[in-house]
């Protein structure tokens, strides 16, 4: 019985991590694919005579929201994780990850 609780235990432990890895590695793909369609959205402005002073405005509230909606999806994966599974988030770099989706944001 002791044996099946520490399977179980592992077990979840691995598809937590496994999981994590999923979701984070899907953010980044959605933050690439918001970065390109911001590209084209600012091009499409431009080509259709909106003023520099509007789009500048526009891109200032992308911005805003980008970071409202960044800091929201860390706050709820860190507060609605797991509870004794907390530990696996330690093992991730979120520094080096708030920079990749940054510069993938910004690449636009």
């Amino acid at each position: 019985m002791l044996f099946s609780k520490v399977l179980n235990i592992t077990y979840n432990y691995k598809f937590t991590q496994a999981l994590t890895d999923q979701i984070l590695t899907l953010v980044l793909f959605v933050v690439e694919d918001v970065a390109f369609i911001k590209k084209i959205k600012y091009e499409s402005m431009k080509d259709s005579g909106v003023s520099e002073d509007e789009i500048d405005l526009v891109k200032k509230i992308d911005e805003r929201s980008f970071l409202s909606w960044k800091q929201s999806l860390f706050t709820k994966i860190f507060s609605f994780y797991p509870k004794g599974y907390e530990t696996i988030l330690k093992n991730y770099d979120w520094k080096r990850l708030t920079k990749e989706l940054d510069s993938l944001y910004d690449n636009s």
